[in-house]
Protein backbone atom coordinates (compact mmCIF):
# COMPACT_ATOMS: atom_id res chain seq x y z
CA UNK A 1 0.00 0.00 0.00
CA UNK A 2 1.89 3.07 -1.26
CA UNK A 3 1.06 6.69 -0.52
CA UNK A 4 2.19 9.92 -2.10
CA UNK A 5 4.00 11.99 0.51
CA UNK A 6 2.48 15.18 -0.91
CA UNK A 7 -1.09 14.03 -0.44
CA UNK A 8 -3.44 15.33 2.23
CA UNK A 9 -3.67 13.72 5.64
CA UNK A 10 -4.26 10.00 5.65
CA UNK A 11 -7.10 8.54 7.70
CA UNK A 12 -7.83 5.00 8.81
CA UNK A 13 -11.52 4.11 9.12
CA UNK A 14 -12.37 1.57 11.81
CA UNK A 15 -16.05 0.87 12.37
CA UNK A 16 -17.89 -1.31 14.81
CA UNK A 17 -20.61 -1.53 17.40
CA UNK A 18 -18.15 -0.64 20.18
CA UNK A 19 -20.46 -2.41 22.57
CA UNK A 20 -18.38 -1.70 24.58
CA UNK A 21 -15.10 -0.44 23.09
CA UNK A 22 -12.10 -2.22 24.61
CA UNK A 23 -8.35 -1.84 24.80
CA UNK A 24 -7.69 -4.26 21.96
CA UNK A 25 -9.78 -2.10 19.61
CA UNK A 26 -7.52 0.83 20.42
CA UNK A 27 -4.24 -1.06 20.41
CA UNK A 28 -4.67 -2.67 17.00
CA UNK A 29 -5.71 0.69 15.55
CA UNK A 30 -2.63 2.36 16.99
CA UNK A 31 -0.41 -0.33 15.48
CA UNK A 32 -2.18 -0.03 12.14
CA UNK A 33 -1.59 3.72 12.14
CA UNK A 34 2.13 3.14 12.71
CA UNK A 35 2.47 0.42 10.07
CA UNK A 36 0.63 2.39 7.38
CA UNK A 37 1.82 5.83 8.39
CA UNK A 38 -1.69 7.13 9.00
CA UNK A 39 -2.24 10.55 10.55
CA UNK A 40 -5.48 9.71 12.30
CA UNK A 41 -7.82 6.81 13.00
CA UNK A 42 -11.52 7.57 12.66
CA UNK A 43 -13.68 5.40 14.92
CA UNK A 44 -17.18 5.01 13.47
CA UNK A 45 -19.79 3.56 15.86
CA UNK A 46 -22.53 1.67 14.01
CA UNK A 47 -25.99 3.20 14.22
CA UNK A 48 -28.26 0.77 12.39
CA UNK A 49 -25.97 -2.09 11.38
CA UNK A 50 -27.81 -4.74 9.30
CA UNK A 51 -26.23 -7.67 11.17
CA UNK A 52 -26.20 -6.52 14.80
CA UNK A 53 -28.70 -5.80 17.57
CA UNK A 54 -26.76 -3.78 20.11
CA UNK A 55 -29.53 -3.02 22.66
CA UNK A 56 -27.31 -0.37 24.27
CA UNK A 57 -28.10 3.02 22.70
CA UNK A 58 -26.02 4.66 19.99
CA UNK A 59 -25.45 7.63 22.31
CA UNK A 60 -24.09 5.40 25.09
CA UNK A 61 -21.77 3.57 22.68
CA UNK A 62 -20.48 6.85 21.26
CA UNK A 63 -19.86 8.20 24.75
CA UNK A 64 -18.00 5.03 25.83
CA UNK A 65 -15.87 5.28 22.69
CA UNK A 66 -15.13 8.94 23.38
CA UNK A 67 -14.15 8.22 26.99
CA UNK A 68 -11.82 5.45 25.82
CA UNK A 69 -9.77 7.73 23.54
CA UNK A 70 -10.41 11.26 24.81
CA UNK A 71 -6.75 11.80 25.70
CA UNK A 72 -5.32 9.95 22.71
CA UNK A 73 -4.43 12.32 19.83
CA UNK A 74 -4.41 9.52 17.24
CA UNK A 75 -8.20 9.11 17.33
CA UNK A 76 -11.25 10.96 16.13
CA UNK A 77 -14.85 9.77 16.51
CA UNK A 78 -17.38 10.27 13.74
CA UNK A 79 -21.10 9.68 14.39
CA UNK A 80 -21.89 9.96 10.69
CA UNK A 81 -24.04 6.82 10.67
CA UNK A 82 -26.85 8.47 12.62
CA UNK A 83 -27.38 10.88 9.70
CA UNK A 84 -27.66 8.13 7.08
CA UNK A 85 -31.09 6.72 6.25
CA UNK A 86 -31.92 3.00 6.45
CA UNK A 87 -29.42 0.22 7.04
CA UNK A 88 -25.92 1.61 7.29
CA UNK A 89 -24.08 -0.68 4.91
CA UNK A 90 -20.32 -0.25 4.85
CA UNK A 91 -20.14 0.71 1.18
CA UNK A 92 -22.51 3.64 1.79
CA UNK A 93 -20.75 4.77 4.97
CA UNK A 94 -17.35 4.62 3.29
CA UNK A 95 -18.53 6.71 0.34
CA UNK A 96 -19.69 9.41 2.75
CA UNK A 97 -16.45 9.24 4.72
CA UNK A 98 -14.40 9.36 1.53
CA UNK A 99 -16.11 12.61 0.55
CA UNK A 100 -15.45 14.02 4.01
CA UNK A 101 -11.86 12.93 4.64
CA UNK A 102 -10.63 12.34 1.04
CA UNK A 103 -7.68 9.96 1.63
CA UNK A 104 -8.98 7.00 3.63
CA UNK A 105 -8.12 3.37 4.34
CA UNK A 106 -10.74 0.90 5.55
CA UNK A 107 -9.51 -1.27 8.45
CA UNK A 108 -11.13 -4.67 9.01
CA UNK A 109 -10.34 -7.93 10.78
CA UNK A 110 -9.31 -11.17 9.11
CA UNK A 111 -12.69 -12.74 9.89
CA UNK A 112 -14.36 -9.90 7.98
CA UNK A 113 -12.20 -10.56 4.92
CA UNK A 114 -13.26 -14.21 4.99
CA UNK A 115 -16.88 -13.07 4.77
CA UNK A 116 -16.26 -10.03 2.59
CA UNK A 117 -18.01 -11.60 -0.40
CA UNK A 118 -21.21 -11.76 1.68
CA UNK A 119 -21.20 -8.02 2.37
CA UNK A 120 -23.50 -5.68 0.46
CA UNK A 121 -21.66 -4.47 -2.66
CA UNK A 122 -18.09 -5.42 -1.66
CA UNK A 123 -16.86 -4.30 -5.10
CA UNK A 124 -18.00 -0.76 -4.29
CA UNK A 125 -15.88 -0.81 -1.13
CA UNK A 126 -12.82 -1.86 -3.12
CA UNK A 127 -13.44 0.97 -5.61
CA UNK A 128 -13.80 3.51 -2.80
CA UNK A 129 -10.56 2.96 -0.89
CA UNK A 130 -7.76 0.54 0.04
CA UNK A 131 -8.55 -2.12 2.64
CA UNK A 132 -6.14 -2.99 5.46
CA UNK A 133 -6.73 -6.36 7.14
CA UNK A 134 -5.69 -7.25 10.68
CA UNK A 135 -4.73 -10.81 9.88
CA UNK A 136 -3.42 -11.84 13.32
CA UNK A 137 -0.39 -13.63 11.98
CA UNK A 138 0.45 -15.77 8.97
CA UNK A 139 -2.64 -17.10 7.21
CA UNK A 140 -2.27 -18.60 3.72
CA UNK A 141 -6.02 -18.63 3.15
CA UNK A 142 -6.30 -14.92 3.88
CA UNK A 143 -3.30 -14.24 1.64
CA UNK A 144 -5.05 -16.08 -1.19
CA UNK A 145 -8.29 -14.13 -0.69
CA UNK A 146 -6.43 -10.81 -0.62
CA UNK A 147 -4.53 -11.76 -3.77
CA UNK A 148 -7.77 -12.56 -5.61
CA UNK A 149 -9.30 -9.19 -4.70
CA UNK A 150 -6.12 -7.43 -5.79
CA UNK A 151 -6.28 -9.19 -9.16
CA UNK A 152 -9.78 -7.74 -9.56
CA UNK A 153 -8.41 -4.23 -9.14
CA UNK A 154 -8.79 -3.83 -5.39
CA UNK A 155 -6.05 -2.83 -2.98
CA UNK A 156 -6.08 -5.21 -0.03
CA UNK A 157 -3.11 -5.41 2.32
CA UNK A 158 -2.66 -7.92 5.15
CA UNK A 159 -1.08 -6.52 8.30
CA UNK A 160 0.73 -8.95 10.57
CA UNK A 161 -0.65 -7.50 13.78
CA UNK A 162 -1.21 -10.12 16.45
CA UNK A 163 -4.21 -9.39 18.62
CA UNK A 164 -5.50 -10.92 21.82
CA UNK A 165 -8.67 -12.99 21.80
CA UNK A 166 -10.84 -10.33 23.38
CA UNK A 167 -14.38 -9.65 22.28
CA UNK A 168 -16.98 -7.13 23.33
CA UNK A 169 -19.46 -9.94 23.95
CA UNK A 170 -17.05 -11.58 26.40
CA UNK A 171 -16.75 -8.27 28.27
CA UNK A 172 -20.51 -7.76 28.35
CA UNK A 173 -21.06 -11.13 29.97
CA UNK A 174 -18.15 -10.63 32.36
CA UNK A 175 -19.97 -7.54 33.59
CA UNK A 176 -23.10 -9.64 34.13
CA UNK A 177 -21.06 -11.91 36.39
CA UNK A 178 -19.29 -9.04 38.17
CA UNK A 179 -15.95 -10.37 36.93
CA UNK A 180 -12.90 -8.13 37.05
CA UNK A 181 -12.81 -6.26 33.70
CA UNK A 182 -10.22 -3.51 34.22
CA UNK A 183 -7.75 -5.38 32.03
CA UNK A 184 -10.12 -4.99 29.09
CA UNK A 185 -11.61 -1.50 29.48
CA UNK A 186 -10.25 1.99 29.96
CA UNK A 187 -11.10 3.38 33.45
CA UNK A 188 -13.45 6.15 32.30
CA UNK A 189 -15.35 3.71 30.09
CA UNK A 190 -15.65 1.16 32.92
CA UNK A 191 -16.86 3.90 35.27
CA UNK A 192 -19.48 5.03 32.76
CA UNK A 193 -20.79 1.47 32.37
CA UNK A 194 -21.10 1.08 36.13
CA UNK A 195 -22.79 4.43 36.67
CA UNK A 196 -25.29 3.84 33.87
CA UNK A 197 -25.94 0.23 34.91
CA UNK A 198 -25.25 -1.10 31.41
CA UNK A 199 -25.04 -4.80 30.49
CA UNK A 200 -27.05 -6.11 33.42
CA UNK A 201 -29.87 -7.75 31.46
CA UNK A 202 -29.43 -11.10 33.22
CA UNK A 203 -28.80 -9.76 36.71
CA UNK A 204 -31.95 -11.36 38.15
CA UNK A 205 -31.01 -14.77 36.76
CA UNK A 206 -27.42 -14.48 37.96
CA UNK A 207 -28.55 -13.50 41.46
CA UNK A 208 -30.98 -16.41 41.59
CA UNK A 209 -28.25 -18.82 40.54
CA UNK A 210 -25.92 -17.46 43.24
CA UNK A 211 -28.56 -18.14 45.87
CA UNK A 212 -28.94 -21.76 44.73
CA UNK A 213 -25.27 -22.75 44.37
CA UNK A 214 -22.46 -23.02 46.85
CA UNK A 215 -19.79 -20.36 46.49
CA UNK A 216 -17.30 -22.90 45.13
CA UNK A 217 -19.79 -24.17 42.56
CA UNK A 218 -20.71 -20.64 41.51
CA UNK A 219 -17.05 -19.73 40.96
CA UNK A 220 -16.67 -22.86 38.84
CA UNK A 221 -19.70 -21.70 36.85
CA UNK A 222 -18.17 -18.25 36.29
CA UNK A 223 -14.95 -19.82 35.05
CA UNK A 224 -16.87 -22.15 32.75
CA UNK A 225 -18.80 -19.23 31.27
CA UNK A 226 -15.64 -17.24 30.59
CA UNK A 227 -13.86 -20.27 29.11
CA UNK A 228 -16.81 -21.02 26.82
CA UNK A 229 -16.94 -17.41 25.64
CA UNK A 230 -13.19 -17.39 24.97
CA UNK A 231 -13.46 -20.59 22.93
CA UNK A 232 -16.43 -19.17 21.08
CA UNK A 233 -14.28 -16.42 19.60
CA UNK A 234 -13.09 -19.19 17.24
CA UNK A 235 -16.52 -20.74 16.70
CA UNK A 236 -18.85 -17.79 16.17
CA UNK A 237 -21.91 -19.29 17.89
CA UNK A 238 -24.59 -17.06 19.39
CA UNK A 239 -22.84 -15.49 22.38
CA UNK A 240 -26.16 -15.32 24.22
CA UNK A 241 -26.72 -19.07 23.83
CA UNK A 242 -23.16 -19.80 24.92
CA UNK A 243 -23.56 -17.57 27.97
CA UNK A 244 -26.91 -19.06 29.03
CA UNK A 245 -25.80 -22.66 28.51
CA UNK A 246 -22.58 -22.24 30.48
CA UNK A 247 -24.24 -20.14 33.18
CA UNK A 248 -26.91 -22.76 33.89
CA UNK A 249 -24.97 -25.94 33.16
CA UNK A 250 -24.72 -26.74 36.89
CA UNK A 251 -27.91 -24.99 38.03
CA UNK A 252 -29.17 -28.21 39.66
CA UNK A 253 -25.87 -29.20 41.28
CA UNK A 254 -27.04 -28.24 44.78
CA UNK A 255 -30.71 -28.93 44.13
CA UNK A 256 -32.50 -31.34 46.50
CA UNK A 257 -35.51 -31.82 44.26
CA UNK A 258 -35.50 -34.32 41.38
CA UNK A 259 -37.77 -33.16 38.58
CA UNK A 260 -40.30 -35.40 36.94
CA UNK A 261 -38.95 -36.57 33.60
CA UNK A 262 -35.40 -37.24 34.73
CA UNK A 263 -34.29 -40.69 33.46
CA UNK A 264 -34.48 -43.23 36.29
CA UNK A 265 -31.11 -44.76 35.37
CA UNK A 266 -29.27 -41.52 36.20
CA UNK A 267 -30.78 -41.04 39.67
CA UNK A 268 -28.18 -41.50 42.44
CA UNK A 269 -25.37 -41.14 39.87
CA UNK A 270 -22.87 -38.29 39.23
CA UNK A 271 -24.71 -37.36 36.02
CA UNK A 272 -28.06 -36.65 37.69
CA UNK A 273 -27.45 -32.88 37.95
CA UNK A 274 -27.09 -32.53 34.18
CA UNK A 275 -30.47 -34.12 33.36
CA UNK A 276 -32.10 -32.48 36.35
CA UNK A 277 -30.50 -29.18 35.39
CA UNK A 278 -31.96 -29.22 31.89
CA UNK A 279 -35.45 -29.39 33.39
CA UNK A 280 -34.59 -26.90 36.16
CA UNK A 281 -33.37 -24.39 33.55
CA UNK A 282 -36.64 -24.71 31.69
CA UNK A 283 -39.00 -24.65 34.67
CA UNK A 284 -37.34 -22.18 37.04
CA UNK A 285 -35.05 -20.06 34.85
CA UNK A 286 -37.41 -19.60 31.91
CA UNK A 287 -35.22 -21.24 29.26
CA UNK A 288 -37.21 -22.36 26.24
CA UNK A 289 -34.40 -22.63 23.69
CA UNK A 290 -33.98 -26.31 22.83
CA UNK A 291 -30.27 -25.98 21.99
CA UNK A 292 -29.48 -24.45 25.36
CA UNK A 293 -31.46 -27.11 27.22
CA UNK A 294 -29.69 -29.90 25.33
CA UNK A 295 -26.27 -28.36 26.01
CA UNK A 296 -27.07 -28.43 29.73
CA UNK A 297 -28.49 -31.96 29.55
CA UNK A 298 -25.39 -33.51 27.94
CA UNK A 299 -22.58 -31.40 29.37
CA UNK A 300 -21.46 -34.23 31.69
CA UNK A 301 -22.16 -37.41 29.75
CA UNK A 302 -21.71 -36.23 26.20
CA UNK A 303 -23.50 -38.27 23.52
CA UNK A 304 -23.12 -39.33 19.93
CA UNK A 305 -23.50 -36.65 17.26
CA UNK A 306 -23.36 -33.61 19.57
CA UNK A 307 -24.08 -30.08 18.38
CA UNK A 308 -21.21 -27.58 18.46
CA UNK A 309 -22.84 -25.82 21.41
CA UNK A 310 -23.07 -29.11 23.32
CA UNK A 311 -19.40 -29.83 22.61
CA UNK A 312 -18.44 -26.34 23.73
CA UNK A 313 -20.11 -26.59 27.13
CA UNK A 314 -18.80 -30.13 27.62
CA UNK A 315 -15.25 -28.95 26.88
CA UNK A 316 -15.39 -25.63 28.78
CA UNK A 317 -16.64 -27.43 31.88
CA UNK A 318 -13.62 -29.75 31.77
CA UNK A 319 -10.87 -27.21 31.10
CA UNK A 320 -11.90 -24.06 32.97
CA UNK A 321 -8.94 -22.61 34.94
CA UNK A 322 -9.76 -24.16 38.33
CA UNK A 323 -9.71 -27.70 36.90
CA UNK A 324 -6.55 -29.51 37.93
CA UNK A 325 -6.01 -33.09 36.82
CA UNK A 326 -3.36 -34.96 34.83
CA UNK A 327 -3.53 -33.93 31.18
CA UNK A 328 -5.73 -30.84 31.57
CA UNK A 329 -2.97 -28.45 30.44
CA UNK A 330 -2.53 -30.39 27.22
CA UNK A 331 -6.27 -30.37 26.55
CA UNK A 332 -6.41 -26.60 27.18
CA UNK A 333 -3.50 -25.94 24.85
CA UNK A 334 -4.93 -28.06 22.05
CA UNK A 335 -8.48 -26.69 22.50
CA UNK A 336 -7.38 -23.11 21.90
CA UNK A 337 -5.50 -24.17 18.77
CA UNK A 338 -8.04 -26.63 17.36
CA UNK A 339 -11.44 -26.85 19.03
CA UNK A 340 -12.41 -30.25 17.59
CA UNK A 341 -9.11 -31.85 18.60
CA UNK A 342 -9.45 -30.39 22.07
CA UNK A 343 -12.96 -31.82 22.35
CA UNK A 344 -11.73 -35.23 21.23
CA UNK A 345 -8.99 -35.21 23.88
CA UNK A 346 -11.58 -34.26 26.50
CA UNK A 347 -13.80 -37.20 25.51
CA UNK A 348 -10.86 -39.59 25.79
CA UNK A 349 -9.78 -38.15 29.14
CA UNK A 350 -13.30 -38.36 30.60
CA UNK A 351 -13.60 -42.06 29.84
CA UNK A 352 -10.09 -42.77 31.10
CA UNK A 353 -10.86 -40.93 34.36
CA UNK A 354 -13.93 -43.08 34.97
CA UNK A 355 -12.10 -46.30 34.10
CA UNK A 356 -9.18 -45.51 36.41
CA UNK A 357 -11.56 -44.98 39.31
CA UNK A 358 -13.66 -48.00 38.37
CA UNK A 359 -16.77 -45.82 38.26
CA UNK A 360 -19.75 -47.14 36.28
CA UNK A 361 -19.82 -45.42 32.90
CA UNK A 362 -23.18 -44.04 31.81
CA UNK A 363 -24.32 -45.46 28.48
CA UNK A 364 -24.36 -42.05 26.75
CA UNK A 365 -20.70 -41.55 27.66
CA UNK A 366 -19.88 -44.90 26.07
CA UNK A 367 -21.82 -43.92 22.97
CA UNK A 368 -20.03 -40.57 22.87
CA UNK A 369 -16.62 -42.25 23.09
CA UNK A 370 -17.48 -44.85 20.46
CA UNK A 371 -18.86 -42.23 18.08
CA UNK A 372 -16.00 -39.75 18.27
CA UNK A 373 -13.00 -41.93 19.10
CA UNK A 374 -13.65 -45.38 17.66
CA UNK A 375 -15.86 -44.68 14.65
CA UNK A 376 -14.27 -41.40 13.57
Amino acid sequence: MIYNKNMEKRYGIFGGAFNPPHKEHIRICEETAKVLGLDKIILVPSFNAPHKNTQVSFEDRCQMTFLSVKDNPVFLIDDIEKDLNGKTYSYLVLKALKEKYKNVVFIIGGDSLYNFHKWRNPDEILKTCPVAVISRGEDKNLSHIAEEYNKQGGEVKLLNIVGKDVSSSLIRYAIQLDVYIDEYLYPLCAKYIKEKGLYLDYQEMVNKLKENLSEKRYQHTVQTVMTALHLNTFLGLSSEKVFMSALLHDCAKNLDKIHQGVPEDCIHTPVLHAFNGAIEAEKNYGISDFEIIEAIRYHTTGRANMSTLEKLIFLADLIEPSRDYPGVEEIRKVAYQDFEKGFLLAVKRSKKYLEERKVPIYYLTEECYNYYVKEN
